[in-house]
């Protein structure tokens, strides 16, 4: 009989003998099934989940494996991985191959060369939603698995790197792609949108598995809640909090719910279209060049006549503006009206104006 869940990971179970950004060299529990499973498990306690991975006589051990699907001993998988250099090696293999059945509301499946993704769609598996995620060493091969699967992704997580390789396959649903510190990009048919990534509250430990963090509370909010804003939030805080860490199995769930609150009043859907406006010599290009890693899109003005010829007017006015530097003091006015000097004008969409004074 097919047992239900409401989520489920399939990728890797392995023994991570990592050599780590802060010079620890460390052995833990890893694998991109696992790493999620681990984070939406001890997070989000309430939904039913559980993680499909080759299993071996080491990782079998592995503090949270009863929820795996797998239960056939095979041999163990072991990444050398050097956090350093940017590298990671393989002394085995494992095929992740389906052998049993059971249901699901979301299937997620991470796209590697050892993982038999159609054993988990020709129909074995019973799903409602379906997400993936791809490494850029193996991004050629399977550009042509995700296009046999367009219609049937709701979510496909990569990062920046990634996405030109795959940003024009038609999916049916959301490309949502992490790019380290600067803003997540969730784009799908019909729109485009970006949310700022907070500034990391500690130093970094080891960055392996925070791309995995990400997606697994990404996708568990959204099984919560159904806001991408917020399922943004979640991501970028257990993402951050495994960057604090070795290992994923040791994450506390009172650190990730005070950081995600945090968030969620912090992760707002920026703008498609920046406007920087100022006189001569305020500083726009400088405040736009300095800045091209925050704000992908930008549109500058030099003056108040051309800036009145693009917006409708209206009465009305808000407190006046201080001088504004960089990221940290920018704000956001979005569908409102603002005065500036004796002429009103009104916002008419979603986008980010930044008022510029001379010094």
């Amino acid at each position: 009989m097919a047992r239900p869940y409401d989520l489920v990971f399939v990728g890797n179970l392995s023994i991570d003998k990592k050599y780590c950004v802060d010079n620890s060299i460390i052995a833990a529990m890893g694998g991109s099934a696992y790493n999620s499973f681990c984070i939406s498990k001890i997070f989000y306690p309430n939904l039913s989940t559980a993680f499909f991975a080759p299993v071996g006589n080491e990782t079998k051990r592995a503090k949270l494996n009863k929820y795996n699907l797998n239960q056939q001993v095979g041999n163990d998988v072991v990444f050398e991985i050097n956090e350093i250099n940017g590298t990671c090696n393989t002394t085995s293999i494992a095929p992740c191959i389906n052998n049993t059945q059971w249901d699901c509301e979301h299937l997620h499946i991470s796209l590697r060369r050892d993982v038999d993704e159609n054993s988990f769609l020709n129909g074995s598996v019973d799903y409602k939603t379906l997400s993936v995620d791809v490494i850029l060493a193996s991004i050629k091969k399977y550009k042509p698995i995700i296009e046999s699967l367009k219609n049937k992704i709701d979510y496909l997580f990569c990062n920046m790197s990634e996405y030109q390789h795959i940003k024009d396959i038609g999916i049916k649903g959301s490309f949502v792609v992490t790019n380290e510190e600067k803003p997540v990009l969730v784009q799908n048919s019909t729109s485009l949108s970006y949310f700022a990534t907070p500034t990391l509250p500690h130093s970094i430990k080891s960055i392996t598995g925070a791309g995995d963090s990400f997606i697994a509370a990404f996708i568990s909010e959204q099984i919560v809640q159904k806001s991408i804003a917020d399922s943004v939030a979640a991501g970028i805080a257990a993402g951050q909090l495994c960057l604090g860490s070795h290992s994923n199995e040791n994450l506390e769930p009172k650190q990730y719910q005070m950081l995600f609150e945090l968030y969620k009043n912090y992760t707002l859907a920026m703008p498609n279209r920046i406007f920087v406006v100022g006189p001569s010599c305020a500083g726009k290009t400088t405040l736009v060049n300095s800045n091209p890693h925050l704000f992908y899109p930008y549109t500058q003005f030099d003056d108040l006549v051309v800036l009145k010829e693009r917006v409708n007017f209206d009465n009305g006015e808000i407190r006046p503006q201080q001088q504004l530097l960089f990221h940290d003091h920018f704000e956001r006015l979005s569908r409102a009206t603002i005065k500036h000097d004796d002429s009103a004008f009104k916002i008419v969409d979603d986008s980010l104006w930044l008022v510029l004074h001379e010094a």
